[in-house]
């Protein structure tokens, strides 16, 4: 019987991977058959098992020769935009997302056999707010400038676009509130329980949002389907308000009263906190359009089917 060598994995490069999102993506990227190699800031990677490799964010590096040949790249590397917009962090903010991507940029151009695949992080909140029974933007509609973090966001887009990459598909990754055992979703949770778990302000604010394990397997579904590129709305077809989501919290926590925060209190608080009261005042209802539209199915479509599966691990 003759021996045949087994094929190597093709290779999924993650950058920004130590953030909430990293390791479960990177878990989903393994499960897919791809091989992850991480990169990140810190020495330890975000995955046991994972090749890592250092860089400081900006400048070119051993990490680059990562790119050559693979299968797939995705950046999610970018300061939090949960501080004070000081006209200092909102410079940090834009920087840290346009100097990763730069680089990635930079060196794909100069790989002989580039990634066949750039994903990099996006903001759902790049449209006009829209309010009321308007209907959700789509892909289709327009970025939106004149406000600090939807300036970023175009900005970030345009740096991804910037270069000649024939060979490389690349999809700007337009992302909602991502519900799982960080990030937003502890924290409603622990002011649901307090008895504070009431609407925000007016409450009419919509809420976009997507369970973490839609999350990454919408970009495993947007790597295995060629038919989607530029960019793609990371949101379930069914945003709520701000008052139908603490309403749900409420109903899943056996909380039956939430005292509501009038928008004055919010951003007293968010001053206090380090942060800004538009991160929960502003409007966000997106649609995602081209996953639908490619044949995507999610597993945690609704809030309440999300909630109830999602808060006993949060």
């Amino acid at each position: 019987m003759s021996y045949t060598p087994a094929m190597e994995a093709p290779q999924a490069i993650l950058f920004g991977a130590n953030g909430f999102l990293g390791p479960h993506l990177a878990e989903a990227l393994q499960r897919a058959g791809l091989e992850v190699v991480t990169v990140s800031r810190h020495a330890t990677p975000a995955v046991a098992g994972c090749a890592h490799e250092v860089w400081d964010g900006r400048a070119q590096g051993p990490w680059a020769k990562r790119l050559e040949g693979a299968a797939l790249v995705i950046n999610l590397a970018g300061r939090s935009i949960n501080c004070r917009h000081t006209p200092e962090n909102l410079r940090q903010i834009l920087s840290s997302r346009i100097d990763t991507t730069r680089a990635v940029g930079e060196a794909i151009a100069a790989c002989e056999n580039p990634p066949r695949v750039w994903m990099n992080a996006s903001t759902g909140a790049i449209y006009e707010p829209v309010w009321g029974e308007n209907p959700a933007a789509t892909e289709a509609a327009p970025p939106c400038p004149g406000e600090e973090l939807r300036d970023i966001g175009i900005a970030w887009e345009q740096e991804l676009m910037a270069r000649d990459l024939p060979e490389t598909r690349r999809l700007a990754l337009r992302t909602s509130v991502v519900l799982g055992n960080d990030g937003a979703l502890p924290v409603l949770q622990r002011i649901t329980r307090w008895g504070l778990g009431g609407r925000a302000g007016s409450g009419k604010q919509w809420m976009s949002w997507i369970a973490v394990q839609d999350y990454c397997a919408a970009i495993v579904h947007a790597y295995q389907h060629e038919d989607l590129q530029g960019a793609i709305n990371l949101a379930t077809p069914h945003p709520v308000t701000n008052a139908a989501f603490m309403a749900e919290m409420r109903r899943v926590l056996r909380r039956p009263i939430g005292l509501p925060a009038p928008a004055f209190g919010i951003k007293l608080g968010a001053r206090l906190a380090g942060s800004e009261a538009k991160l929960v005042l502003e409007s966000m209802k997106i649609r995602p359009e081209a996953l639908l539209l490619s044949g995507f199915g999610f597993a945690l479509p609704t809030l309440d089917a999300a909630l109830e599966s999602l808060l006993p691990l949060s």
